[in-house]
């Protein structure tokens, strides 16, 4: 697990909490290349990969791999395939991690909240190292208050655990938390947590989830004007 950043003094009852990928940056991973990665030594390790595509979330095909070895078994543990699988996780997303660009906005958003004494969070699906050097790159990292990585919990996004955490560490409720994200899974997540949820535009949200989820985009630029 990684170790928290934090900084000290930092347990107000206002709290925000972004996604990092697609929302406060471009990302620069190249994820097909993760994912057929996965899948190759889903292979070498025997294990039945028929079905699994790089078109499939990294989480959906970890949930399918642990039902397979729940059902048939395998030469290594779940735990031991989720290592070696983050292994390649990690080293695909930290190759281009220097390239990594800010998006627009986000650090006016970003100053604006903490002139107004907000506590920020982010919770990421990337690995802790890979959050902060894509925050130092982007010159975002002295905003944010606490990083949760994929390897700060056990049960990374869409799971609550991340905000769950978070709100623990910041002292909060929440009542007193708003997560900011670009995906189904922050939506997702927060909804597990009791939060409420800002999706912004640009990211993986289709017509049809925004619908079933009820919510409405808007551009990051306004998200403070919706914290009033």
């Amino acid at each position: 697990m990684g170790s928290l950043s934090s900084r000290p003094g930092s347990s107000r009852s206002r709290c925000v909490v972004f996604d990092l990928d697609g929302t406060l940056v471009r990302s620069t991973v190249d994820f097909i290349k993760l994912k057929l990665e996965t899948i190759r030594l889903l292979n070498e390790l025997g294990l039945l990969t028929t079905g699994l595509s790089e078109k499939m979330k990294t989480y959906e095909i970890m949930a399918r791999v642990r039902k397979y070895v729940e059902n048939h078994g395998a030469s290594l543990s779940y735990d031991d395939i989720l290592r070696r699988v983050t292994h390649i996780w990690d080293s695909v997303e930290l190759e281009n991690v220097n390239k990594t660009t800010v998006m627009p906005c986000a650090v006016q958003v970003l100053e604006r909240l903490r002139n107004r004494q907000f506590s920020i969070g982010i919770i990421t699906r990337g690995c802790h190292v890979y959050a902060v050097r894509a925050l130092e790159t982007t010159a975002l990292l002295p905003y944010v208050d606490i990083i949760l990585g994929r390897d700060d919990t056990t049960n990374p996004k869409p799971d609550p655990e991340p905000l769950l955490c978070m709100m623990t560490i910041f002292g909060a409720k929440p009542s007193e938390v708003v997560m900011v994200g670009d995906s189904v899974e922050d939506s997702e997540c927060a909804r597990l947590a009791g939060v409420r949820f800002i999706g912004v535009q640009g990211g993986t949200f289709s017509l049809e989830a925004t619908k079933h989820l009820r919510t409405y985009l808007v551009d990051l630029c306004d998200v403070p004007n919706l914290l009033e």
